[in-house]
């Protein structure tokens, strides 16, 4: 700031106004056909609040945050009205898919996630010292199984004894590995964007599923530990590749493991040609 004396005064602000506005307000970048295509490229609620000045939808979650707040409440109400007309939905459903995570050690449990179609059970929590081995966790496992569904593992570090025991031990033919750091050639339902690796891309795919505009109106049960799993967890794009926050990262966030999101995220994984729930969301993806 410069006084009337000529001399130059430094202004220490102690706060800030917010203005929301539109693009369009900026003369500079109304006609930037470049820089407007790239706005209308980015997923919600970012698309809205930088091309329409709606900032309604994030006013509560982080910048870049992965699950909108609306959009897993939306999940749990749903789990909970099913519940209200059935006390036990799964007796009426097929089973889908098991996604299983795998405890490390310690204290971690084993977290098995039940899909039927478009409702996620609550949380199967197996304690280390009831599963110490892969053959113990890999019977507790079958034993949660129904009708031959797909088992997915994560077949990353321990995971690979539980992987191994069910595929060659016993020679399900249903199991299914996962490995979060594999290549994935997926692209977002924008067809913009690829993904960093597979973890990105499922945990991608999951975000597109909760959208109030998807067809599949998942159902979440109201679990606090995954509601603050999903909260958590932010993306960013690194050269036109979505890249969803690290397991590393996000246990420095947490202070410990996702595991309840990440046996979630594993069950959804599962697209069988007899899977009408996630064929649909693919027909999106593909159309």
């Amino acid at each position: 700031h410069r006084l009337p004396n000529g001399q130059e005064e430094t202004i220490y602000p102690r706060s800030r106004t917010f203005i929301p506005a539109r693009v369009q307000d900026n003369p500079f970048l109304d006609n930037d056909a470049n820089y407007l295509a790239q706005l209308q490229k980015l997923p919600e609620p970012l698309r809205s609040a930088m091309l329409y000045g709606d900032f309604s939808q994030s006013l509560s979650d982080k910048p870049l945050q992965l699950f909108p707040s609306d959009w897993v409440r939306a999940a749990i109400t749903r789990h909970a009205a099913m519940h209200a007309r059935l006390p036990d939905p799964t007796h009426k459903l097929p089973l889908t898919a098991l996604g299983v995570d795998v405890a490390r050690g310690g204290t971690d449990s084993t977290i098995v996630s039940r899909r039927y179609g478009s409702y996620y059970a609550p949380f199967d929590v197996v304690p280390s010292n009831q599963a110490r081995t892969g053959p113990e966790v890999a019977a507790r496992v079958i034993s949660l199984s129904r009708n031959e569904c797909p088992i997915v593992v994560d077949a990353t570090g321990v995971g690979a004894s539980v992987y191994d025991h069910l595929t060659q031990g016993l020679g399900l033919e249903n199991v299914r590995p996962h490995v979060g750091s594999a290549q994935s050639n997926r692209r977002d339902l924008s067809r913009m964007l690829g993904f960093v690796n597979l973890r990105s891309q499922v945990y991608w795919q999951l975000r597109e599923a909760l959208d109030p505009s998807s067809p599949l109106k998942i159902a979440l049960p109201d679990d606090p530990e995954l509601v603050e799993e999903l909260l958590a967890m932010t993306w960013e794009e690194q050269s036109k590749k979505i890249k969803v926050i690290t397991k590393k990262d996000l246990i420095k966030v947490l202070g410990r493991s996702p595991d309840k999101a990440d046996a979630l995220t594993l069950a959804f994984s599962v697209r069988d040609e007899d899977d009408p729930v996630l064929d649909e969301a693919a027909r999106r993806r593909e159309a």
